[in-house]
């Protein structure tokens, strides 16, 4: 795999941006920027490994390719042809292209699609993609390789042409195949904890857990396990493909394992719940880092402090009305201020109940979207004063 830069690009959800630029910059990126749709940076082939090794808020990895005039559908195909699809496609692989035209004068998208397609099939030989990906169906494609897919952008008369090198999105770890309630994607619950500022060197606790989303992806941050560790990247499948390079990643991240040197504990009035936790901690390989019980919020003990209570409670957008989950933010507020120097985070799509925990809650900074909802990020800054 080359050695040589590449022009790299981390789609974001919205709201995330400044979270993966961080989280790339800490892996050691150079100045990665953030751009409309999330974070570009360069770097080598062993760079963009490592971003779909270790990102745990980016929604995918891509690397741009080629970009260039289209004014017309003639000038797509024939700039379209000059791109070395041979040294970037395996012929071996089914290629799926998808297209979207913003202000061009190529305005349609199935039109743009054709022509790279056509051009990219000419060169490298691989077959069309039939069918639609279905990510859900199959977190890792346990057995299976991804279609090649590549997607293509026209803004303005110029068309960028990038390569996804991540196959299904970075949000499947693998590890939850089984859901409560309005779970919250993977990826936002990292962003979540990194927003505030959790990093496993104080104690964690989610009262309300649900399919345990918060406390397993507590549990690998802070054990400093790879989000990418245990699944297939469409890169993988790519010419040129660096495995012995990948393995001395793999082993690098071996090597930074550790035990988190704080609890991190879950519970959830829901036995069903509680069991799901359990489950998808057991598939995370973590389930000896959780403590998991089955609870009332307002059974809720008194845990020594510092640490971070974290929770996406009901909002009234999937499960309840706002108006009737104003005593249940309340009582989780309660719990907060019965933690002596504990912080605490609180996700939800309604400034009314955020205030209806009664907290000291920092403004929130953008909101983050997931499923159509605008998610609110609210935290305190410091260890609350216990009411006790």
């Amino acid at each position: 795999m080359e050695k040589t830069p590449l022009e790299l690009f981390a789609v974001a959800a919205p709201g995330t941006e400044a979270v993966v630029r961080d989280e790339l910059a800490a892996l050691g990126v150079p100045s990665p920027a953030v751009v409309p749709g999330g974070v570009a940076f360069t770097g080598d082939a062993d760079t963009m490994m490592r971003a779909n090794l270790w990102s745990r808020t980016a929604a995918r990895v891509l690397r741009r390719i080629a970009r260039f005039p289209a004014p017309n559908l003639r000038a797509l195909a024939a700039q379209a042809a000059r791109v070395p699809w041979q040294d970037l496609l395996s012929p071996h692989l089914p290629l799926e292209v998808k297209a979207t035209c913003h202000a061009s004068r190529v305005y349609h998208s199935g039109a743009a699609a054709e022509r790279v397609r056509e051009a990219a099939m000419a060169a490298a030989g691989c077959p069309a993609h039939e069918g639609n990906e279905d990510e859900g169906a199959s977190p890792a494609r346990d057995a299976g390789q991804f279609p090649a897919q590549v997607l293509v952008r026209l803004e303005r008369d110029v068309c960028t042409i990038s390569l996804d090198t991540s196959g299904a999105h970075l949000h499947l770890r693998a590890w939850r195949l089984e859901t409560a309630k309005a779970p919250l994607r993977e990826n936002l619950a990292a962003a979540v904890l990194l927003l505030s500022e959790w990093d496993g060197s104080e104690a964690l606790f989610d009262p309300m857990c649900g399919s345990g989303t918060f406390p397993i992806e507590a549990a690998l941050l802070g054990s400093r396990v790879p989000p990418g560790g245990g699944r297939r990247f469409a890169f993988m499948d790519s010419p040129g493909f660096d495995a012995a390079g990948w393995a001395r990643l793999l082993d690098e991240a071996a090597g930074l394992r550790r035990e988190p040197p704080c609890p991190i504990r879950a519970a959830d009035r829901d036995a069903g719940a509680v069991e799901i936790t359990r489950r998808n901690a057991a598939r995370a390989g973590v389930a000896d880092l959780l403590e998991v019980e089955r609870r009332a919020l307002s059974a809720t003990p008194v845990f020594p402090g510092p640490g971070l209570l974290v929770c996406n409670p009901p909002y009234g957008g999937r499960i309840g009305r706002p108006s009737d989950l104003r005593d249940l933010y309340a009582a989780l507020g309660a719990v907060a201020r019965r933690l002596p120097g504990w912080r605490a985070t609180v996700v939800t799509t309604e400034p009314r109940l955020a205030a209806a925990c009664g907290l000291p809650f920092l403004r929130p900074g953008p909101p983050l979207a997931h499923g159509g909802l605008r998610l609110g990020v609210y935290r305190t800054s410091g260890g609350l004063r216990s009411s006790s």
